[in-house]
């Protein structure tokens, strides 16, 4: 009952939905010809995994171990950046900002510093590392499939752009302070290995045989 909810209050949704089918009798009559079996399967697979990692906290416990760590607002920054920033790469950019930006948040009650700036770095960092991977970033898989590039030939398109973004990013959290901080109030994460190996194991496989 939630989601139906949910479904039938959002007003983004039915106009999307609206615009969706006005589009496809007007200006281009859908065929099944034109459905990418293969992307629609890889994102499904991926969006799977991808919430498997989310449930497993797997992003969270590194947040909080990294955060853990930080001895200076600047240092702590930093760390969730190109947490953000890898993290993409694998997890999407929509999941590593939905994770990374309230655990900020929370972070930013407890030290001296502006909120507003850190929260657009984590979410560049996010948006610009999910670039590098085909899983990182949905429009990468339709990219893939539909050019029918290699996987090899992807990351030597991506890899440049995926260097001079991190240093951009490096470059921009040199402008926080490096104020001393010690953070405790945030609680422990823990890994389930055994879920976490298994759920490893099984990326592997969609990997291999979606993208090589």
């Amino acid at each position: 009952m939630a989601v139906l909810k949910r479904v039938f209050s959002d007003k983004v949704l039915w106009i999307a939905g609206a615009a969706a089918i006005l589009t496809s009798i007007f200006i281009s009559p859908p065929q099944l010809m034109d459905i990418n079996w293969k992307t629609l399967a890889s994102l499904l697979s991926m969006m799977i995994i991808i919430q498997i990692y989310d449930y497993l906290d797997f992003l969270k416990y590194y947040a909080a171990y990294m955060t853990h760590k930080a001895k200076t607002t600047r240092q702590m920054i930093f760390m969730l950046a190109s947490l953000a920033f890898f993290g993409a790469m694998f997890l999407t950019n929509d999941v590593t900002i939905l994770t990374l930006v309230p655990l900020f948040y929370q972070l930013s009650k407890h030290i001296k510093v502006n909120p507003i700036f850190p929260v657009i770095i984590i979410t560049m960092a996010a948006n610009l590392g999910s670039m590098f991977t085909p899983f990182g970033n949905t429009h990468n898989l339709f990219l893939l499939t539909h050019f029918n590039l290699g996987i090899k030939q992807f990351f030597i398109m991506s890899t440049p752009i995926t260097i001079v973004t991190f240093l951009a990013i490096f470059l921009s959290t040199r402008f926080f302070a490096k104020d001393p901080i010690k953070l405790t109030e945030l609680p422990a994460v823990e890994l389930n290995i055994p879920s976490l190996t298994l759920t490893v194991a099984v990326t592997v496989i969609i990997f291999w045989e979606f993208f090589l």
